[in-house]
């Protein structure tokens, strides 16, 4: 169907434009430059001006019905741990965290005619997946529980001789690996004593690494203190 857009009105072009974008399909608007809110719009294209979060949660929602295509480019920098909340929208795998160490966060929001999805770029380097803590298993002394910072991927598992564990200044070898969503789990040869001094390395693995969800590999990491009390 052809449409002659010189007959139209002021009104009718709006509906037109209006109708069209609620079906997905762009009419190559160029992206306009407004200034920060943390109401998104998401029913045209959008680069906000760059904002300075000052300590506190911007808690970023969309502003008005999002249309298939709508995007929103924010380039936010954090001053005193400030950092934004997403809550409702997800996180594609291939984002960066968010930084907030005073660099330049390229944060870009966009509705894919089914979800509100966001990316974060940013110059600094990547927040890798480390281990927060380390737990003897309260009821298998020889399991010990090593809680990530986000969820690990569940393939592949490195060999139990990238792993390094010390129990009383003397190693115990390692016989089984386990990967639980954020949860590492070691499995010892022997039973970890109540109150030991246990450390645990981790040296990586040229053929099976651990890898984060998002596909990046966790660094080696030395001399994890592990908890052996009875209690955490």
């Amino acid at each position: 169907m052809f449409i002659d857009f010189k007959h139209l009105s002021s009104k009718e072009k709006l509906l037109l434009k209006n109708a069209i974008e609620e079906c997905g399909v762009s009419l190559g608007k160029t992206s306009e430059l407004i200034p920060f809110s943390n109401r998104i719009p998401l029913d045209s294209s959008y680069v906000m001006e760059t904002f300075f979060l000052d300590g506190t949660f911007q808690i970023l929602t969309p502003k008005n019905r999002p249309i298939p295509g709508g995007n929103c480019t924010l380039r936010l920098i954090s001053e005193n741990n400030g950092a934004p909340n997403f809550d409702g929208m997800f996180q594609v795998p291939t984002s960066y965290e968010f930084d907030t160490t005073g660099l330049v966060n390229l944060v870009t929001i966009w509705f894919d005619g089914t979800q509100i999805l966001y990316r974060i770029d940013n110059l600094g380097t990547y927040a890798r997946r480390y281990p927060a803590s380390a737990q003897v298993n309260l009821t298998n002394r020889k399991i010990i529980n090593i809680d990530m910072i986000g969820p690990l991927s569940s393939f592949p598992i490195p060999e139990t001789d990238n792993f390094i564990l010390m129990v009383d200044g003397k190693r115990d070898f390692v016989s089984l690996i386990e990967i639980n969503d954020e949860q590492l789990i070691v499995v010892a040869n022997n039973i970890i004593p109540i109150e030991a001094e246990a450390t645990l390395s981790y040296l990586g693995s040229e053929n099976n690494p651990l890898f984060d969800r998002r596909g990046y590999e966790i660094l080696p990491f030395s001399n994890l203190t592990i908890n052996t009390a009875l209690a955490e």
